[in-house]
């Protein structure tokens, strides 16, 4: 159903208010078209199928990668931040913040923001660029040292 968008929608090039879908039917929103299959398609080899998210680890599912932050030195010493969202942000706005991703094959840091001393990844400047974390890597933020821990 459109409700008055200024693009409109359309379904087989056909600009519609209401319309129930048929299978095969192309719905074209702005730029995107989407192609509606009353049964999903069945699996050739040699050609893209559906797979299971477990066995690729996605969080929040059965046989995903789980990981933690142990903190090293700072003013929650001792204590394991068990990183169970996508994103996982840590530091203090001023001195610098991180963003911590679980993606599909493994964990990433990247700056969210700078502050008066570098935030560090095993010694090294943490960029804006995600990069990849491994397991026993070393994190600097400001007073705090952070020990990522895989699995």
């Amino acid at each position: 159903m459109d409700v008055g968008s200024t693009n409109g929608t359309y379904v087989n090039g056909e600009r519609i208010q209401r319309r129930q879908l048929e299978d095969q039917d192309v719905v074209t929103v702005g730029i995107y078209s989407i192609r509606f299959l009353l049964q999903p398609p069945v699996a050739v080899a040699g050609q893209t199928s559906p797979m299971r998210l477990e066995a690729l680890g996605a969080p929040g599912r059965a046989g995903a990668q789980k990981a933690s932050l142990r903190v090293l030195e700072g003013a929650a010493q001792g204590r394991d931040v068990p990183l169970v969202k996508t994103v996982t942000t840590f530091g203090k706005p001023g001195d610098a913040v991180v963003a911590v991703y679980h993606r599909r094959h493994g964990y990433y840091v990247a700056l969210v923001e700078a502050g008066e001393q570098p935030a560090l990844h095993n010694g090294q400047p943490i960029g804006t660029d995600a990069a990849p974390l491994a397991d026993q890597d070393v994190l600097e933020l400001g007073d705090s040292r952070l020990l990522f821990i895989l699995g």
